[in-house]
């Protein structure tokens, strides 16, 4: 076995935890949404996308597209499609066509996903109770920034990954260090 990977536990890496804590949250979330009011996780974020855009837009609500949903809650387009029909035949959201483009359907909710909020709401209070049960504000604080600051390291080498795809695909012969080393500077600290 190489002496790198005889180093790296991986049970108390960074990734691991953050990894093994999303994990055990969601499965939660799934199980009580399931057992509580019989929708999925990914059913439930369709909805809370549609009722922020609800509240944020109490005047004329239309609703948003497909696309739109999918882009929001960071999932493809076609993935979404399923999530939407069985929420659909449910009764929890309505498709309407886009007045402005026949090609779009805009996705409302219904009188009932507002009785499913409910019941989600107050779970989902309860749920996060759990979660934070022993944790200072002060500790919520420092960990909320610290992942914010995580994602945006991850999205800013994204996006500095993206232009050099785009560099070199427009001259070749020009490849950067950055593509082609993009995710190996600092590897074994990513690990740890």
């Amino acid at each position: 076995m190489s002496q790198s990977k005889e180093k790296i536990d991986f049970e108390n890496s960074i990734l691991f935890i953050i990894n093994k804590t999303a994990k055990a949250l969601i499965h939660t979330v799934d199980q009580m949404l399931r057992a509580k009011v019989g929708i999925t996780y990914g059913q439930w974020r369709v909805i809370t996308v549609l009722a922020k855009n609800d509240n944020e837009d109490k005047h004329q609500n239309k609703g948003l597209t497909q696309k739109e949903i999918a882009s929001m809650i960071g999932i493809e387009d076609s993935t979404i499609i399923p999530i939407i029909d069985k929420l659909e035949k449910n009764g929890l959201v309505l498709r309407q066509s886009d007045s402005y483009d026949r090609r779009n359907n805009r996705i409302l909710l219904t009188e009932k996903s507002s009785e499913v909020l409910d019941v989600v709401i107050n779970y989902g209070e309860k749920v996060k109770n759990i979660l934070l049960m022993n944790i200072s504000d002060n500790e919520l604080s420092i960990t909320k920034n610290t992942l914010e600051k995580m994602w945006n390291n991850i999205q800013s080498r994204r996006q500095q990954e993206c232009h050099s795809d785009i560099a070199s695909k427009e001259n070749p012969s020009n490849k950067s260090k950055l593509e082609v080393n993009c995710f190996e500077e600092g590897t074994n600290n990513l690990i740890q």
